[in-house]
């Protein structure tokens, strides 16, 4: 009987002391966020991405603007600047290209006079 006692005893004490050290739950409201930065940082992608675009299409303009100072035949032109259409730009729509990156839209430049620098050599060869 006795051990009994003891071990109700001891099981009441570790039940009391298990309360005791628990820390109770405490609401507290949630930080607000702040999203103030969020439309700027939209903001800053949205007018790389119109920049670069129009970089682009400066740079396309800059090609056909070239070709056609070359000293080449009419025939020839027409074929380079119809290849590069079919070829050059067609490919550079097609990829899904992130203009909002510099990075990119450099690569996609210098991809646009490859393809017309090896296109010249193709026709005028």
């Amino acid at each position: 009987m006795k051990s009994k006692i003891l071990i109700l005893t001891m099981t009441l004490i570790g039940l009391f002391s298990y309360s005791q050290s628990r820390k109770p739950i405490q609401y507290r409201d949630p930080v607000p966020l702040d999203i103030s930065n969020l439309g700027n940082a939209s903001s800053t992608l949205q007018q790389r991405y119109n920049y670069n675009t129009q970089r682009v299409q400066q740079e396309i303009d800059a090609i056909v603007r070239q070709v056609n100072k070359l000293d080449i035949t009419e025939k020839q032109k027409q074929d380079i600047l119809e290849l590069f259409q079919k070829n050059g730009i067609a490919s550079l729509n097609a990829q899904r290209l992130n203009y909002s990156s510099d990075a990119q839209t450099n690569q996609a430049i210098k991809y646009l006079y490859d393809s017309v620098n090896s296109i010249i050599r193709i026709v005028t060869e």
